[in-house]
């Protein structure tokens, strides 16, 4: 009697062993997977927002005499409020529409700011005809090469970053050539190892460090000016 009882008692545990390990080998599945499926929803979304940030500055430069708004330097931030026009604001420094992605590198609450910079293609340009991040608003018909002029990028920004004042090319330069997630500053490759950028035809490009090196070797190819 009692041999027959340890013996299920021992058959019982082989079963739950076989349960545990079952478990484990399914968790050891799912855990990837659904690591990758929230990854491309964040990454899904960052895109979508960057392309709703592209809606309103076509909006924008349709009604300003196809201008951006300006990206300045020093006490005269990039005026976003120009934006709020056309991606719908509750509250005074709010834009629910806007929220970085998920998990864009941020110390502060803006929701524009905290994930996005302004890139070359919204660069006022010079008298040498050199595209600068000063007050000078950026004309929509100054812009070659539409698909490779950056207007917005994921930014690693804190609360004097890059999205207040832009990115000029002496700073932005660094991190295009280098080809490596690690040491970048400015860059935020926060999409598994990939940034996206928007582009001045409206197409949003996900790019590794790689990627990036390769494509903006000059910075007029960034700044729309080549």
């Amino acid at each position: 009697m009692m041999k027959a009882q340890n013996r299920r008692t021992g058959f019982s545990l082989i079963e739950m062993l076989v349960a545990v390990a079952v478990i484990v080998a399914l968790a050891a599945i799912l855990i990837p997977t659904t690591h990758t499926i929230l990854v491309n929803a964040r990454q899904a979304k960052g895109a979508n927002q960057l392309r709703q940030l592209g809606v309103a500055l076509q909006c924008y430069s349709q009604e300003n005499k196809q201008t951006y708004p300006p990206v300045a330097v020093d006490s005269v931030p990039w005026d976003r409020q120009a934006l709020q026009a056309y991606l719908g604001v509750y509250g005074s420094n709010t834009i629910p529409a806007l929220d970085g992605g998920g998990n864009a590198e941020s110390t502060d609450d803006w929701k524009v700011r905290r994930a996005y910079s302004a890139g070359g293609g919204m660069f006022g340009l010079t008298k040498w005809n050199e595209a600068v991040n000063t007050s000078i608003p950026r004309s929509v018909l100054t812009i070659e090469n539409l698909n490779d002029a950056v207007l917005l990028f994921d930014a690693r920004v804190t609360w004097h970053g890059l999205c207040r004042d832009g990115t000029n090319w002496s700073r932005f330069s660094s991190d295009v050539e280098n080809a490596s997630v690690d040491g970048n500053k400015y860059i935020d490759y926060r999409h598994n190892g990939e940034a996206q950028f928007l582009f001045a035809d409206m197409h949003v490009e996900a790019m590794t460090p790689g990627d990036v090196a390769a494509k903006f070797t000059d910075r007029k190819i960034y700044e729309g000016t080549k």
